[in-house]
């Protein structure tokens, strides 16, 4: 059975995937998504793939900024055809690991020198929110930022306090930032206080979509 198994998810990963990808490549049929979710194993709902990839699409070519790197980011890439896509991850492994399989991506790495534990020190203090990003990065007009990185998850890793900070800075006027899991405190505390309640425009579950005046 566990043989079978990985016979599976080796036919999934490197047969089925790389076809359904470049079906939606040179369609771009939002129907695909659920199929290519389970196949890639991204870890956001289809529904919430289904909302950004339209938001992408409606702008293309655009300038795409990730905050996070994983199963989904050659997907993000593919949506974005012709357009800028940029990924900033702070995780080293999974920078690599990702970069391995599509090593075409513009991505990256940066260090966060704060922890999640330390979110209500530094709601309201911008100087510590900076964070260290190439000029590339920084000097460019972002259509669309998507949030969805550092994990946030323990007291002692980093918390997303800064991605999202800088995606406040960084988005262009009139340009949409998402935000995933705006469920929990730090994430709504820093979409509330930096991107702001009344900029909110969608809710798909635990993304929060919103659009800079």
């Amino acid at each position: 059975m566990t043989i079978l198994k990985d016979q599976t998810r080796w036919v999934n990963q490197n047969v089925l995937a790389p076809i359904f990808l470049n079906l939606y490549k040179y369609t771009g049929k939002i129907e695909l998504i659920p199929i290519i979710r389970r196949l890639v194993k991204i870890q956001l709902k289809a529904e919430q793939i289904s909302k950004i990839g339209r938001k992408v699409k409606s702008c293309q070519p655009c300038n795409f900024l990730v905050f996070g790197m994983g199963n989904d980011s050659r997907f993000w890439q593919m949506t974005n055809k012709e357009g800028n896509t940029c990924f900033v991850e702070d995780n080293e492994k999974w920078y690599n690991r990702v970069l391995r399989k599509t090593p075409v991506l513009n991505a990256c790495l940066v260090t966060y020198d704060t922890t999640m534990a330390q979110w209500k020190n530094f709601i309201d203090t911008e100087d510590a929110l900076q964070l260290d990003l190439p000029d590339a990065i920084k000097t460019c007009k972002w259509d669309l930022i998507f949030v969805d990185a550092p994990r946030g998850k323990s007291d002692h890793n980093p918390g997303r306090m800064k991605s999202i900070f800088m995606a406040s800075q960084l988005i262009k006027s009139g340009g949409t930032v998402f935000v995933h899991d705006c469920d929990r405190e730090v994430e709504r505390a820093y979409c509330r206080k930096y991107l702001k309640e009344e900029n909110l425009i969608s809710r798909v579950g635990s993304l929060d979509e919103y659009l800079l005046p």
